[in-house]
């Protein structure tokens, strides 16, 4: 479960939480795949718990990646939406998940209101913005806004958005089964 809200919206924390216990990241290996996936252990992870923000949807499925804007994500009516729902926890590997997930500060003025249709000329921190870091690839935020592909968790195969030397979105790649 997720929320689905406007990217300038704000979004309140409840609490940060560090767990004592370890934790397996990773959709892929649960499903007995071992195929370049994205599997994480994080021996203290931290948790998140945040508020749903005012007219923010609650959300089934995949909402983050390449395909967010088209994922085929369950939507739940509001006002059918249960009480447990007003709340969500994000398990982040560490202290450098956090930037990577919150801004304290909206996206500028150059980040489109609306993701395109083609995300190709988009720039790294635009594409962040609009479809967030990625999945697959670990590490502090300012390490991935110089890396040349990002890698998306998308099950079975990684999902990859390749960036030219300016920083700017040339190819996405989403590999799927014949």
């Amino acid at each position: 479960m997720t929320f689905q809200a406007d990217l300038r919206e704000p979004l309140r924390i409840k609490r940060i939480l560090r767990l004592t216990r370890p934790v397996w990241a990773g959709a892929q290996r649960y499903l007995g795949l071992d195929n370049g996936g994205a599997d994480l252990i994080a021996f203290t992870p931290i948790v998140v718990q945040v508020e749903r923000p005012a007219g923010a949807r609650v959300v089934s499925g995949s909402s983050s990646g390449p395909e967010a804007r088209n994922a085929p994500g369950r939507l739940f009516d509001d006002a059918r939406t249960s009480p447990l729902c007003q709340t969500m926890n994000l398990v982040l590997a560490d202290t450098w998940s956090l930037p990577r997930t919150f801004s304290a500060a909206p996206p500028s003025g150059r980040v489109p209101l609306d993701a395109p249709a083609s995300p190709e000329g988009l720039d790294r921190w635009q594409y962040a913005w609009l479809f967030g870091f990625p999945s697959a690839t670990y590490g502090p935020r300012e390490e991935l806004l110089k890396l040349r592909t990002w890698q998306y968790i998308n099950i079975p195969f990684p999902a990859t958005v390749s960036f030219d030397e300016r920083g700017k979105v040339t190819q996405v790649q989403v590999p799927r089964l014949p």
